[in-house]
């Protein structure tokens, strides 16, 4: 169930041997399956407006890593601060206590927060370092494919620009995210009117 929803949700991609058995279950062959969605493709004319390839560095990686983590790194250590001006000027025993309680509570978050971002860069550093982005802009929309060092389809996701859910801009990275997954445009390696940049 798990991996039909992945699939459903553009997370993943069938192997081989399950698009075998999945053409097998729906009575279809694998050249009935492909002539419908050559079918649909037609039927909607696309035209590509834009086309980039990225291959993400190490330095790229760790940029994003940083946008993506500092606004709740920077709110945990408002609250740390918050809670050392309480428990300098609190009066009362219980709201120096409370003041105590809170600053840990704030200081264990961004312990975590730090041990999460380390563990999340060596692992989002082997995966992307290994893995090719093509990214092009369609019909108002865009197409994310995914390939692996050898050239395997790793993901496939179209993406109506109306549904970005959130985005993160600095000077060298343009992120967005939809349905859970963030996307990693590299700013100057795309064209001065290009979409993303609007």
């Amino acid at each position: 169930r798990q991996t039909v929803s992945q699939w459903e949700n553009d997370q993943t991609v069938p192997t081989l041997e399950n698009f075998m058995r999945l053409c097998e279950i729906s009575k279809l062959t694998m050249n009935d399956f492909f002539e419908q969605n050559v079918c649909a493709e037609k039927s909607s004319p696309t035209e590509v407006e834009e086309r980039y390839v990225f291959e993400y560095s190490a330095s790229d990686i760790d940029k994003a890593l940083v946008m993506l983590t500092k606004e709740r790194f920077a709110w945990s250590l408002y609250g740390a601060f918050f809670m050392v001006l309480v428990i300098v000027t609190a009066s009362s025993n219980t709201a120096v206590a409370l003041g105590w309680v809170y600053l840990i509570i704030n200081l264990l978050r961004i312990v975590g927060l730090v041990i999460g971002f380390v563990r999340e860069r060596v692992k989002i550093r082997s995966r992307m370092s290994a893995e090719k982005y093509v990214y092009e802009v369609i019909n108002g929309g865009i197409c994310c494919t995914v390939y692996s060092s050898y050239g395997e389809l790793r993901l496939y996701k179209r993406i109506d620009m109306t549904c970005i859910e959130k985005t993160w801009n600095s000077r060298d990275l343009y992120i967005f995210q939809h349905k859970q997954r963030r996307y990693i445009i590299i700013k100057d390696q795309i064209r001065a009117d290009s979409k993303f940049k609007h």
